[in-house]
């Protein structure tokens, strides 16, 4: 064989690899996008399928979406999801089987504030009740940037986070689990160790 054909061979199966981790990329963030779009939608079963088998096992696929029907169905604390973005993937890590790359993602969550204000309510309360709450979730969510319209009492908290893409089986779509601080404990029940960040 010729330098030329051994060259033209190395560049191929560089190329059909690129290609593959391109292409798994994209259906890594068209799942993700179905994963945040089922929660909008209140879709729970759907979203259910992106959550991985180890999460069932310390709290019960019922009591979950139980979880999420009454968090995302409540009233007094109307919000919803907008711009949510996959900004990076890492390159994939095979472990016990399974295939996991680490992505980084944002989204916007907006809050409808003025769903829970009081019947006649001043001007003045009104802002001390919008300012009060955009200052609390300053303190409880330092990282994200958050703005309010005192318009319309939405306010906007735009956040960046971190999450394992987990594929466990061809058939299946990809699955989610977020990384959060202080979560330790709960990430040693369903990642592997080396993956658990510190």
């Amino acid at each position: 064989m010729t330098h030329k054909v051994i060259i033209s061979i190395l560049i191929f199966l560089v190329a059909q690899t690129l290609f593959a981790q391109q292409e798994e990329k994209e259906i890594i963030k068209n799942d993700f996008m179905e994963f945040m779009q089922s929660m909008e939608e209140k879709d729970f079963d759907k979203t259910l399928t992106y959550l991985t088998d180890e999460l069932f096992e310390i709290i019960s696929k019922e009591r979950f979406k139980e979880a999420l029907e009454k968090t995302f169905n409540n009233p007094a604390f109307k919000f919803h999801y907008s711009n949510s973005e996959v900004q990076n993937i890492q390159d994939s890590k095979i472990i016990d089987g399974q295939k996991y790359r680490l992505i980084s993602y944002s989204f916007d969550m907006v809050f409808e504030l003025d769903s829970n204000a009081k019947e006649n309510e001043t001007p003045l309360e009104r802002m001390n009740r919008l300012m009060s709450m955009k200052n609390y979730m300053q303190k409880d969510i330092p990282e994200a940037i958050i703005t309010l319209n005192t318009k319309s009492g939405f306010l906007t908290l735009y956040t960046e986070y971190l999450a394992y893409a987990i594929k466990t089986s061809k058939d299946e779509p990809w699955k989610f689990i977020t990384l959060s601080e202080g979560q330790e404990n709960f990430y040693s029940k369903v990642l592997p160790q080396e993956l658990i960040p510190e």
